[in-house]
C-alpha cells in the first residue's frame, strides 16, 4: 500500500462530524477509536497466533467500519486488506504490516 498523508484523513467528512457532533464529542469519539485500536490489534495477533483467521477477519471488519465512520480512509483501506486477505485464505503478513504503518501514520497526523 502506497501511504500518503494527505490520503489517509477524510478532511471533510470528518469536519462535516464534528459540525453535526460537536467538536468535544467528536475529539472524544477519535481517541477512543484510537486507543482501542492497540487493543484490536492485539486481537488480531492472537487470533491469528490461535489459527482463528475468522476470529482475526471479524476484529478487522470492525476497524474498517469504525474508521470508515469517522473519516479515517487509510485505516479503513488498510483494514479491508487484511479482511480481504484472511477471507481469501492468503498470507495476512503484509496487509497487516500494512495496517500497522497505516496506523502509525493516523495518530502521527492527529497528534
Amino acid at each position: 500500500m502506497d501511504i500518503q498523508d494527505t490520503a489517509l484523513i477524510n478532511q471533510d467528512a470528518q469536519a462535516e462530524l464534528a459540525q453535526e457532533l460537536g467538536q468535544a464529542r467528536f475529539d472524544g469519539l477519535v481517541a477512543r477509536f484510537l486507543e482501542q485500536l492497540n487493543t484490536q490489534m492485539r486481537e488480531i495477533d492472537q487470533a491469528l497466533a490461535g489459527a482463528d483467521p475468522a476470529g482475526a477477519r471479524r476484529v478487522a471488519h470492525g476497524i474498517k467500519g469504525a474508521a470508515g465512520n469517522l473519516g479515517f480512509t487509510g485505516v479503513q483501506a488498510a483494514a479491508h486488506g487484511v479482511e480481504k486477505a484472511l477471507l481469501e485464505g492468503a498470507d495476512a503478513v503484509p496487509p497487516l504490516a500494512d495496517l500497522r504503518t497505516v496506523v502509525s501514520h493516523t495518530r502521527a497526523l492527529r497528534a
